[in-house]
């Protein structure tokens, strides 16, 4: 039975209680010493199992009674409306599409105001989206949220391995765990049920000036001696999740560090007594060791949370990063903290991207708000992908950023900043100085001119204008995050008067 079924075996004594562990036969006590996400694949009985054998027939009839461990548990999973998480009880399918909302049952109302009664007749039920697509006037049932939420896609549970690094003032409270606390609150909002629980893993970096220390989803904090330790609890990681998933799992790696206002490097520590510098390439290969996601797995993402000097300053390190990542994301801002980012803009990207399957550029953009992007703060984004093409993201409100080069409104005359005045039928912008120089220009927008294209992100406001700028980085050697300087027209500087 040991050799054609251990899993069986495993789940026996699992269940036994009425034996101390200590009293368990030997071939008992080595199968329970066993890797158990090797004795189960996807909720069957794995590899352990011989197949094409009477034994092996019996087991997994038997596991298919009982159950697996990841599948004895009931059912929990998400309202593709509300986004939340139910037991199946609570949950109805639509009919026609397919699409999982949750009802009215004992616990409260749902997203629609059925019972399960009528969702278990024999027509079933169709979701709003489906009526509507169906002509009816409306659905044989009140609901709450609009049509657009009814029209969203299923929540993902993809398999995915987070790595979060952040430094931590001694004898102070941490300012940079905030990321990490937001990422586990998504992990746990997202794999809450026991029944996909094990597809999400994350290990958690607390660099410190003169020590290293971690912990994981399968263990508690440890102080480190070097990062060796690290670096294999990652690779087994991925060795697990590739031995269960191939390459179709996701890797995050979210680094926030403080980083030198001189050059760019970051700080942090190898588990040594004392802090380093360096790249941030330097900084993952310390904490990852020899793994390389973009290698491991078909999507990796970094995610640089760190001061504005790193981006200003060493745009070509961050640039590098993409030889171990897919994506490499980064910012900086005219008062950068790198907390109110973390607070407003990750958590929205980590459930657009990962759990909406939303397009990488528009989950990027989905916490980008009024709040971040606006002067006060000025946030701009970085994105680096596929063979270092990288664009930025930055507010292009018309009257102060036309172009994408603020520059070009200031005045050709006197070089103060121009106001706006009108936009023309044809499309022609005019500003003029806000001062007695009189001095005036003409710029017409074209999408894509000088690589710089127009973005409108948020449905609900028109007028938010975001602009995508393609950025060509040297590995060394000077370069400008912006477009060029559009000419200026002689007779801007040689006729006064209006326009």
């Amino acid at each position: 039975m040991e050799g054609s079924a251990p899993a069986l075996i495993y789940k026996y004594w699992q269940r036994n209680k009425e034996v101390a562990p200590r009293d368990r036969p030997e071939q008992a006590k080595r199968v329970m010493q066993m890797d158990r996400d090797y004795l189960w694949a996807d909720g069957k009985v794995g590899n352990g199992v011989s197949k094409g054998t009477t034994k092996a027939e019996t087991a997994c009839n038997l596991m298919a009674a009982l159950g697996a461990p990841h599948a004895r548990y009931r059912k929990l999973t998400h309202c593709s409306v509300c986004r939340g998480s139910f037991e199946s009880s609570a949950l109805a399918d639509c009919n026609t599409c397919g699409r999982a909302f949750c009802i009215t049952t004992a616990g409260g109302p749902g997203c629609a105001d059925v019972t399960r009664a009528t969702v278990d007749t024999p027509e079933g039920i169709k979701c709003v989206k489906c009526c509507k697509d169906d002509k009816m006037s409306k659905p044989p049932y009140n609901y709450l949220g609009n049509l657009t939420q009814w029209s969203q896609g299923s929540v993902h549970a993809e398999p995915i391995i987070v790595v979060m690094v952040h430094w931590q003032e001694k004898d102070m409270h941490s300012m940079s765990d905030l990321s990490s606390r937001i990422v586990k609150g998504y992990l746990g909002e997202t794999y809450r049920s026991r029944k996909v629980a094990h597809r999400a893993h994350w290990v958690d970096v607390v660099l410190e000036d003169d020590c290293a220390t971690w912990s994981s989803d399968q263990s508690n904090p440890v102080q480190a001696k070097g990062t060796r330790s690290i670096q294999v609890h990652i690779a087994e990681l991925v060795r697990k999740m590739t031995y269960h998933y191939k390459k179709k799992f996701h890797f995050l790696m979210v680094v926030d560090v403080h980083s030198n206002d001189h050059d760019g490097k970051l700080l942090y520590n190898k588990g040594d007594t004392y802090h380093k510098f360096g790249t941030p390439l330097q900084v993952c290969t310390a904490i990852a060791g020899e793994v390389v996601p973009k290698n491991a797995c078909e999507e990796s993402t970094l995610i640089l949370l760190t001061c504005s000097g790193m981006v200003l300053k060493a745009l070509p390190s961050v640039m590098a990063c993409t030889v171990g990542f897919n994506t490499v994301i980064s910012f900086t801002a005219k008062v950068f903290n790198s907390q109110r980012v973390a607070e407003i803009w990750l958590a929205p990207f980590l459930r657009a991207f990962y759990r909406d399957h939303l397009p990488q550029e528009k989950a990027v953009l989905k916490g980008y708000t009024n709040e971040l992007s606006t002067p006060t703060f000025g946030l701009d984004i970085f994105v680096f992908g596929a063979r270092g093409a990288g664009f930025r993201y930055t507010w292009g409100a018309p009257s102060k950023n036309l172009t994408g080069n603020e520059n070009d409104l200031n005045c050709p005359k006197c070089g103060m900043l121009m106001q706006y005045k009108k936009k023309t039928l044809e499309g022609a912008w005019h500003f003029t100085c806000r001062h007695k120089c009189k001095g005036r220009a003409v710029f017409r927008f074209t999408d894509g001119e000088n690589s710089v294209y127009e973005l409108h992100p948020n449905p609900v406001d028109a007028n938010y204008r975001i602009l995508k700028i393609g950025l060509n980085i040297p590995s060394s050697g000077p370069y400008d995050i912006r477009p060029p300087l559009r000419p200026v027209d002689p007779k801007w500087l040689s006729v006064p008067g209006d326009v």
